[in-house]
């Protein structure tokens, strides 16, 4: 089958099967209308059997004719059932059904943990039904051609991860949202005040919530736990491992910092009596920290502590360490806002007294309790990992660790190095960027003879991140030490160096000695003074001291004084 034949089969396949299982739908949920208790729809049955009959009609024949032509080509040729093609038409079909399946499972869950049975609609279970049995078909078909492990490329493997991750985050947010309004009337009752809740406590959102966190588990437990459970070797189960543990920590991080500059402005005097008021608003940020956190727990042993995991953890050591030093960069960058942060508000203060920041003491303390709440839970979060790492480093050179060992630590060092040039680089690109906002804002002033309080107002971030910027670059570029400049050292163009030789005669054996062990050529000049005392006659391990100390030398121009008594380097341009 050639590619434009392909094109058409399969584009004409997704369109007939999604037209065909909406009509499917259709006629379905207006038998179940019909049979409900307590329904009563008057002039909507006819209409949806109508319009389902037409669009069955018309897209059944289509899609049998052509599904016939694809599977016979199929049998003819058994690689066209790993045609890219074929693979995204069954990847689209599953991914549409499941968005189906999931929202008409959400919709009965709310329903019928409120006590609202009467309120279900045909079309509920005719999605549910239509669009499983639809995901069903194609799900078989695809596994016919792939399992877990397969090592060729296949879109079967990105549906699994993209709707497992899809559908994890559907199941957070809902069990965040729960969370939240259950911690909310737990508040509420503590403090002995009267609310008022219309509908009491279990409100339709509430409702809604479980419904949208039980859809979202159900699905991730499927394409998680049961589709791609086995799937070894694969770099998008590493990724969404990674990514999981990565994103669960960023929630909760962001929700700490949240709760904590709250606590920091009530304990600076800032609410005053509104203080109850403020940490009820925290209800929402609470339970979407324990959403995560409960996400976190699952996933980080897979990376970090595999005997600890729920499952036989497949995940390979670098992925652990991607997410180690992914969250240091995290507990770095939430300092270097905190940072921004002081550095503004200490500009602000040098503003006169109408400027906002210094309006009544409120939005000063508001000020001190953010930058006491980032640059907190940074460096928290940044000593605790740094501690973690530390560790791990030390295990993994205790000696007989054997090729494993050796494999673990070449992983840590190129995730080391992305994390050390990557923060470096970012540093200096803000830097940059900053330098030349804070620069045109002063120049325009300057040029309009409007510089004044005007300009600090509106250069004070620029400034933060000028600074910031510049001590963050400025520490990871030093921290490039070691093995890892020399590993960038060996992808740039060896330094071409003048080496000369003054030493006396007889000197001409140490010098071919030195002119291997350096690598370049090197010029000899006879030292004609006598002050040196005779000819240079190295051991094996003064020349490659020597030729070390030659290709370290800063400059150009390499002079090697000679003598009985050692070498001396002197260098210049």
């Amino acid at each position: 089958m050639n590619r434009a034949q392909r094109i058409y089969i399969y584009v004409v396949l997704a369109a007939t099967v999604v037209i065909a299982a909406a009509g499917a739908s259709d006629l379905l949920g207006a038998l179940v209308d019909q049979v409900w208790p307590g329904r009563t729809l008057q002039g909507r049955a006819t209409s949806d059997v109508a319009r389902g009959l037409s669009l069955l009609v018309v897209s059944i024949p289509v899609w049998l004719f052509h599904w016939r032509v694809a599977e016979r080509k199929v049998a003819a040729d058994s690689a066209e059932s790993a045609s890219g093609l074929r693979q995204a038409y069954l990847a689209f079909v599953k991914a549409v059904s499941v968005v189906f399946i999931g929202i008409s499972t959400g919709g009965m869950v709310s329903n019928i943990s409120g006590g609202h049975a009467d309120s279900l609609r045909g079309d509920m279970f005719s999605h549910l039904a239509v669009w499983g049995a639809v995901w069903a078909f194609h799900w078989r078909t695809a596994r016919r051609t792939w399992q877990p492990g397969h090592k060729g490329r296949s879109f079967h493997r990105w549906y699994l991860y993209v709707v497992a991750a899809g559908s994890l985050a559907a199941g957070v947010v809902g069990l965040a949202q729960l969370f939240g309004g259950l911690l909310s009337a737990g508040y509420d009752a503590a403090r002995s005040e009267e609310v008022l809740y219309t509908g009491g406590v279990w409100t339709r959102g509430m409702q809604g919530s479980l419904g949208a966190a039980t859809a979202g588990f159900i699905l991730w437990g499927w394409h998680w736990r049961r589709g791609a459970a086995g799937d070894r070797d694969s770099m998008l189960r590493d990724f969404y491992t990674a990514a999981g543990t990565t994103v669960s920590t960023a929630a909760v991080v962001i929700s700490v910092i949240f709760i904590s500059q709250t606590f920091v402005r009530i304990g600076l005097g800032s609410f005053g009596e509104t203080a109850a008021d403020s940490i009820g608003d925290l209800t929402g940020w609470a339970g979407l920290a324990a959403a995560a956190g409960l996400v976190w727990l699952y996933h980080a042993p897979l990376l970090l502590w595999p005997k600890r995991a729920f499952e036989p953890s497949l995940a390979r050591p670098v992925s652990g360490w991607a997410y180690r030093y992914a969250v240091l960069a995290m507990g770095l960058a939430s300092m270097s806002t905190g940072a921004v942060l002081a550095i503004s508000f200490m500009g602000g203060m040098l503003i006169p007294e109408d400027d906002v920041l210094n309006k009544g003491s409120d939005g000063m303390r508001g000020g001190v309790a953010t930058v006491i709440a980032t640059v907190g839970v940074g460096l928290a979060l940044w000593v605790s990992m740094w501690v973690g790492i530390l560790r791990e480093r030390r295990a993994a050179s205790v000696p007989g660790g054997g090729p494993a060992a050796v494999e673990q630590a070449s992983d840590r060092e190129q995730v080391e190095r992305l994390y050390l040039f990557g923060m470096a680089g970012g540093g200096l690109l803000a830097t940059v960027g900053a330098s030349a906002t804070l620069l045109y804002m002063v120049t325009n002033d300057l040029l309009n003879g409007d510089i004044g309080s005007k300009t600090v107002d509106s250069g004070r971030w620029a400034a933060g991140v000028v600074m910031t910027g510049g001590v963050v670059a400025f520490l990871h570029f030093r921290a490039i030490g070691g093995g890892i400049r020399e590993a960038v050292a060996g992808t740039m163009p060896a330094k071409r160096q003048h080496i000369i030789l003054i030493s006396q005669a007889g000197s001409e054996a140490a010098m071919t000695a030195l002119q291997a062990a350096a690598g370049q050529t090197v010029e000899w000049r006879e030292d004609l003074s006598g002050a040196a005392g005779g000819a240079w006659q190295p051991t094996p391990e003064d020349i490659a001291l020597t030729a070390g100390r030659v290709r370290s030398a800063p400059g150009r121009i390499v002079l090697v004084i000679a003598g009985p008594a050692g070498a001396v380097i002197v260098s210049h341009d």
